[in-house]
């Protein structure tokens, strides 16, 4: 199982979306965003399908690395993670 790395505790969650000029980012949660990026070794992992774990955190699917054509911790696309919000560098939505 890979170590996520922790973000850095003076740094929020780097939030992107869709918007029109003039609306704000929403104020979203983790579980209602379509992606998440986070890092393992200082590398990006990009997962999507999250859910609130039955213990606490969230689980989700491994979509992609950057760079791309790099595997991370051992980790495959399609692999189903565990990570904390203190994982989550950035969520889109």
């Amino acid at each position: 199982m890979p170590v996520f790395d922790t973000r850095n505790p003076n740094c929020g969650i780097i939030k992107t979306s869709d918007f029109d000029a003039g609306q704000g980012l929403s104020d979203l949660g983790i579980t209602d965003a379509r992606n998440v990026i986070l890092h393992c070794d200082k590398q990006s992992v990009f997962v999507r399908a999250i859910r609130a774990s039955k213990v606490a955190g969230f689980t989700g699917i491994v979509s992609g690395f950057e760079p791309a054509d790099q595997q991370v911790g051992g980790l495959a696309k399609g692999d189903e993670v565990f990570f904390e919000e203190h994982h989550v560098i950035s969520m889109g939505s």
